[in-house]
């Protein structure tokens, strides 16, 4: 890399090369990634309510220019949520169990970043990196069908195949969540289970 000594002159350099051509603009949202931890408290046989604490990773690459000056932004989104879900058991015994679940999660952006790298004549002149901040919460509701093996009474294996819609988070960030609301997922882990 050959940094130059003003930010600007490169992101300059670039607008002013590509002022007679075709400039494109690319977005590519990658697939998120969740990891979390569940409690599951069990009301009566049939019902059961569960939470937790998910951590969720977010990542989005935007390409603005032409084939050979360009510029490659990369945001990185770090959220913090808690679910809260009803579970309706539809077939169990000890070591496994079929269910449905309903519910919603409330999510907080704890950390992000935004990555700039500035290319000329297809090589890499300059970058740079800021903090994002996304002050707004996520909101979303799911659904989905899970089964679970039980290892103990209290500890079980799971696999939930479901839906998720996303709420606008009005924050103005582009993410997978903005452009797809509506997404299929599916979830796996460790679950604790009371009584």
């Amino acid at each position: 890399m050959a940094p130059l000594d003003d930010n600007t002159v490169a992101y300059s350099t670039i607008l002013t090369s590509e002022r007679e051509q075709t400039s494109n603009t690319h977005i590519h949202h990658h697939v998120p990634v969740t990891a979390g931890m569940s409690f599951k408290w069990n009301l009566t046989p049939q019902w059961a309510v569960e939470t937790g604490l998910m951590y969720t990773y977010l990542s989005t690459d935007l390409t603005s220019g032409s084939d050979r000056n360009y510029w490659k932004d990369k945001h990185k989104l770090h959220y913090l949520g808690v679910p809260l879900k009803v579970h309706r058991n539809i077939w169990s015994n000890e070591r496994f169990g079929f269910y449905g679940s309903a519910g919603g999660m409330l999510e907080r952006c704890v950390s992000g970043t935004l990555e700039t790298v500035y290319v000329i004549n297809n090589e890499e002149r300059e970058s740079e990196s800021h903090s994002l901040k996304v002050s707004s919460l996520q909101w979303s509701v799911s659904a989905a069908v899970g089964a679970q093996v039980n290892f103990t009474r209290q500890l079980g294996l799971y696999v939930e195949p479901g839906v998720v819609y996303y709420f606008d988070d009005h924050s103005g960030i582009e993410t997978i969540r903005k452009e797809h609301p509506l997404n299929f997922n599916l979830q796996m882990g460790l679950r604790f289970s009371f009584p």
